[in-house]
């Protein structure tokens, strides 16, 4: 199990930088970092729990680029927010920041995202009229512009009215099956915060909600309709599915279809057991050193090797390709 930080790191305290570099040296697998674009002096909001709010909250980083940062003195250390309050946050700048970082990381940033608990805080972000009851939609409209810039070139969105033909965003997050983990939105216990959380990879693992949370079965719902919330804990059984720039490529250029079954085969097959061979689906590619597996999937072969903490997807090619596909990396597998 790899044990990570959500730390509420400021100016007066250890930097994010020396931070990072501690804790990677330690072993620890993770680091999140908050976000408060400011703490408004005159403040209707209650504290959580009660009580005068610390004085920390108002001296935050701005997460990413604080993350920005750790990602250029690390190597092996999860990075992400813990949370980022998208509803205060343009979308479109957003999914490039987060692009950025994750390729910058190496696939290794996990955006966590949330409504946040300070509506005075929201009001000081455009638009000037108040959406605060109206969050959960928002964020929900933001999301959703989010996954269709990284899962087309170009997105015909709300959010890229405005843009003619739409939004075209060529830079994709590395882990580029983020976009198909999105489903949908936790349902809301009555009465209550919803939890929300978007990532950039397709591990599963243990799950924390921020926020108050009313019962199991709001935590339960959370898990199923957005499979994974930081932080991520990776198990022997529990992989990341990281593809490589290659593999995004022939992402694009599958049909709606294709790519609709592949992302539905590795999330089957992939993060929970990707050594594990079965008729028809994982064949292991014993006569050869790299790659080291194959997936069928409708339509599609997808060749991977896998390391300690990650499944490598190192090409995802038409069933007819996929044998020129392997003799253009070694000598051919048969069958």
């Amino acid at each position: 199990m790899n044990v990570g930080v959500q730390a509420f790191s400021t100016d007066q305290g250890i930097g994010p930088i020396d931070l990072a570099r501690e804790m990677e040296a330690r072993g620890f697998g993770s680091l999140f970092l908050t976000e408060h674009t400011h703490i408004p002096v005159a403040r209707a909001t209650p504290t959580p729990g009660g009580g005068d709010l610390p004085g920390y909250y108002s001296r935050t980083w701005d997460p990413f680029v604080a993350l920005g940062a750790i990602a250029a003195v690390t190597t092996t250390l999860l990075i992400g927010t813990g949370i980022s309050l998208l509803g205060m946050r343009d979308a479109l700048i957003t999914a490039k920041e987060v692009a950025t970082l994750d390729q910058l990381s190496n696939g290794r940033f996990i955006f966590g995202i949330g409504f946040g608990w300070n509506r005075d805080e929201a009001l000081d972000h455009p638009p000037a009229n108040d959406q605060w009851p109206a969050r959960y939609d928002v964020i929900r409209e933001k999301v959703e512009l989010m996954r269709a810039v990284w899962s087309n070139d170009v997105a015909d969105r709300p959010g890229c009215r405005r843009a003619q033909g739409g939004c075209a965003l060529i830079l994709h997050p590395r882990q580029l099956l983020c976009a198909d983990c999105l489903h949908r939105l936790a349902p809301a216990p009555r009465g209550r915060p919803r939890p929300i959380a978007a990532r950039t990879n397709l591990a599963s693992g243990e799950v924390q909600c921020l926020g108050p949370i009313a019962t199991l079965g709001a935590v339960r719902r959370t898990v199923a309709s957005l499979p994974g919330y930081f932080p991520r804990v990776v198990t022997a059984d529990r992989l990341s599915v990281v593809l490589t720039p290659e593999a995004v490529q022939d992402w694009h250029k599958l049909s709606d279809a294709l790519r609709e079954a592949a992302g539905a085969a590795m999330r089957q097959y992939l993060t929970p057991h990707p050594t594990r061979e079965s008729t028809g689906h994982i064949k292991r590619l014993r006569t050869r050193e790299h790659p080291h597996y194959r997936l069928r999937a409708d339509g599609t072969r997808i060749f991977y090797d896998v390391h300690e903490t990650k499944v490598e997807v190192l090409a995802i090619v038409s069933t007819d390709e996929s044998e020129l596909w392997l003799q253009s990396v070694a000598a051919p597998e048969a069958g």
